[in-house]
C-alpha cells in the first residue's frame, strides 16, 4: 500500500507537519517494500488554505496513495482526498519514520472527518 505522510523536513525524523496542503515534504511510502519518495511542497505557501488542499491532493494522488497521515486535516483537505478514495489518518506528533511503523502495525485510526476549521489548528470538532 502507498501512504503520504507530511513531513516538515526531507528527513526520517523529522516531525509529521501539522497542516497537510501546506506541509513542506510528503513522503510517499510503499508500506509493502519500505521504499519511499520525497516531493518537495513549498510551491504551496503562495496559495490559499483551499487552494493548497486541493493542489496537495493532486500532488499525492498522482503517486497512487491509498492514506494520508498529517498532524490534522482541514475540511477542505478532508472533503478532497475523501473524493479520490485517499483514507485519512491524523496524528498528534511523532517522527515520520515512527508514524509509518505506527500504520504498519494498524495503530493509527481512520478520520472520519476533519479534526480542525479551515485556519490551521484552530480546534472545533
Amino acid at each position: 500500500m502507498k501512504v503520504a505522510v507530511t513531513a516538515y523536513h526531507n528527513n526520517l525524523e523529522s516531525e509529521v507537519d501539522e497542516m497537510f496542503g501546506y506541509a513542506t515534504w510528503f513522503f510517499i511510502f510503499d508500506t509493502e517494500t519500505g521504499e519511499y519518495q520525497l516531493v518537495n511542497n513549498e510551491d504551496s505557501y503562495t496559495l490559499g488554505y483551499n487552494e493548497a488542499d486541493v493542489q496537495a491532493t493532486e500532488k499525492v494522488s498522482a503517486y497512487e496513495v491509498e492514506a494520508a497521515i498529517m498532524g490534522t486535516c482541514g475540511p477542505m483537505a478532508y472533503k478532497t482526498l475523501n473524493r479520490k478514495g485517499i483514507k485519512v489518518f491524523c496524528v498528534a506528533q511523532g517522527k515520520v519514520r515512527e508514524v509509518v511503523e505506527k500504520f504498519k502495525r494498524g495503530e493509527l485510526e481512520e478520520a472520519l472527518g476533519p479534526n480542525v476549521i479551515e485556519y490551521w489548528n484552530i480546534q472545533s470538532y
